[in-house]
C-alpha cells in the first residue's frame, strides 16, 4: 500500500512548496535530519596557531602598530574552516595580545565576557572596574561583561597574553554593545564611571596557587586518564565558572603521559604554557610546543601525549552548555554522560 505522501499529487506538492516559500515559510518533513541532527557536525576545523610563526607576527606588529593606532594590538585566531574576521571556535576567540613597556591600553567596556592568559612577561596591570590587578606569567584574569577595562604597562617586559572571549555568542543573540569613556583623556587606571558588575579579587587565578593545586594532584597518584593533572578554575565562594559562557582549565601533564582516547560537546581552545607533546584528534597529529595554540572541535575524539613536563591553558563554551544541559562527554568507549541528565 503506497503511503499517503507517494499518493500526493506532485503538482499539487510542488505548488505548496511554492506558496510557503513565498510566505517565508519550509516545510519540515522534507528535512527533518536537517532541523535535529544526531550528532554535531561542527562547521570549524582542527587548527593549529605555532607560537613560531605568531609570537613574531605579534612582535613585528609591536614595530610598526603603535598603541595609539591600534586601541589593542591584537591577532585573531581565526578558525581556517570560516571566514575571515570569524571566530576561533564556533563560540570563542582566541586572541594573542602585546603591551611594550610604557605603553597604555585605554579602558572601555563591552557586553562580551572576557578572561586573559599571560603567556610571557609580568609587571604589567589589568585594571578591571578601578582594580588593578598584577599580570605574571600563567596568570588567569576574569573580565565580566560590562567591566571597565584597559591596561598599563609599567615594567620593562614585554607583556604577551591570550584574550579569550564569547563574541560569537553574544552574536548569536544580536546582544552586542561597547562602551568607551565618557570623557577624553582618560587613563586606564583612573575611574571612569559606574559598572553594573564588580570584579571580585577571587577572579584572579596566580599560576603560584593554581601549580600547588596540580601538584597536589600529581603527588596523589591519581591523574585523570584522559586529561593527566587537571584544574577547573572556579569561584571559590559559589564553586562555579566566573563567566556565565566560559570555561577554563589549567593541565599539568606528567613527562610521558598517554591520555585515554576522549571527546566532549564543547569545542576547546588550548593554549601550551610550558612544555612539548602531541594531541591526535581523529587522525590528525598536532606536535605542540610553548606558547602554541590548537584547537578541537566538538564531538571529535582526541587524546594528549606528553613528551616532556607539559602545562596546558584551555577553555571552551563548556560552561553555557551544562546551563542548557547539553554537555555531554564520553572517555574512551565508555558510556556517554549528559550532565545534569541521567539514564
Amino acid at each position: 500500500m503506497e503511503s499517503e505522501l507517494e499518493m500526493t499529487d506532485e503538482t499539487a506538492l510542488q505548488n505548496l512548496y511554492d506558496r510557503a516559500a513565498a510566505a517565508h515559510m519550509q516545510p519540515l518533513w522534507v528535512n527533518t535530519k536537517g532541523y535535529v541532527p544526531r550528532e554535531p557536525a561542527p562547521a570549524i576545523v582542527t587548527a593549529h596557531w605555532p607560537a613560531d610563526t605568531s609570537i613574531p607576527l605579534l612582535r613585528r606588529a609591536g614595530e610598526i602598530v603603535s598603541s595609539e593606532f591600534a586601541d589593542r594590538r591584537v591577532l585573531v585566531c581565526n578558525n581556517p574552516a570560516l571566514p575571515p574576521f570569524s571566530p576561533t571556535t564556533q563560540t570563542l576567540y582566541a586572541c594573542i595580545q602585546l603591551l611594550l613597556p610604557g605603553e597604555k591600553a585605554a579602558p572601555h567596556r563591552h557586553s562580551q565576557n572576557a578572561l586573559r592568559f599571560i603567556l610571557q612577561g609580568e609587571g604589567a596591570d589589568t585594571i578591571v572596574n578601578d582594580k588593578p590587578v598584577r599580570l605574571r606569567r600563567g596568570d588567569v584574569v576574569i573580565t565580566p561583561a560590562w567591566a571597565w577595562h584597559g591596561h598599563v604597562n609599567t615594567s620593562n617586559n614585554d607583556m604577551v597574553w591570550i584574550d579569550g572571549l564569547d563574541n560569537a555568542v553574544l552574536k548569536l543573540f544580536d546582544a552586542t554593545f561597547f562602551e568607551l569613556p565618557p570623557h577624553t583623556g582618560e587613563i586606564a587606571n583612573e575611574v571612569v564611571g559606574p559598572a553594573n558588575t564588580g570584579f571580585d579579587p577571587d577572579w584572579h587565578f596566580k599560576w603560584h596557587d593554581t601549580e600547588t593545586l596540580l601538584r597536589e594532584q600529581q603527588a596523589s597518584g591519581d591523574p585523570d586518564a584522559a586529561h593527566g593533572c587537571r584544574r577547573r578554575l572556579l569561584d571559590p565562594k559559589t564553586n562555579s565558572d566566573p563567566l556565565p559562557t566560559i570555561a577554563a582549565h589549567m593541565t599539568l601533564l606528567p613527562e610521558g603521559f598517554r591520555g585515554q582516547s576522549y571527546r566532549s560537546s564543547d569545542s576547546v581552545i588550548y593554549v601550551v604554557m610550558s612544555g612539548e607533546g602531541r594531541t591526535t584528534c581523529e587522525g590528525e597529529v598536532i606536535d605542540w610546543k610553548e606558547g602554541d595554540i590548537f584547537t578541537i572541535p566538538t564531538w571529535k575524539r582526541y587524546s594528549h601525549q606528553a613528551s616532556s613536563e607539559a602545562v596546558l591553558f584551555s577553555i571552551s563554551d563548556r560552561a553555557a552548555q551544562e546551563k542548557l544541559r547539553c554537555w555531554r562527554e564520553q572517555r574512551g568507549d565508555g558510556p556517554v554522560q549528559i550532565f545534569g541528565l541521567s539514564g
